[in-house]
């Protein structure tokens, strides 16, 4: 079952998208750092696309999986590190 477009190719324009992240990290020692982030703070998300016409996805999915902007929306993370 091939798909075809009867205007020819199909193209989608999406909107900009601005995103922040914050970082800050606290040397505990020499040897030992700590750092708490925060990814996409605005909790920004794709835009919604019509995959119904191009196939991209399925099962519910509304946001491509391959967009520079999470699909998963903001979050934070802790992270500690140890050198050697």
């Amino acid at each position: 079952d091939g798909f075809s477009c009867p205007g020819g190719l199909i193209t989608e324009e999406f909107g900009a998208k601005v995103l922040f992240d914050i970082e800050a990290s606290y040397d505990y020692d020499d040897t030992t750092k700590f750092t708490l982030g925060a990814r996409n703070v605005t909790d920004e998300y794709p835009d919604e696309a019509d995959y119904y016409k191009l196939r991209e996805t399925g099962n519910g999915r509304i946001y491509r999986s391959d967009s520079i902007v999470d699909w998963q929306g903001g979050f934070v993370y802790l992270k500690a590190s140890k050198s050697f």
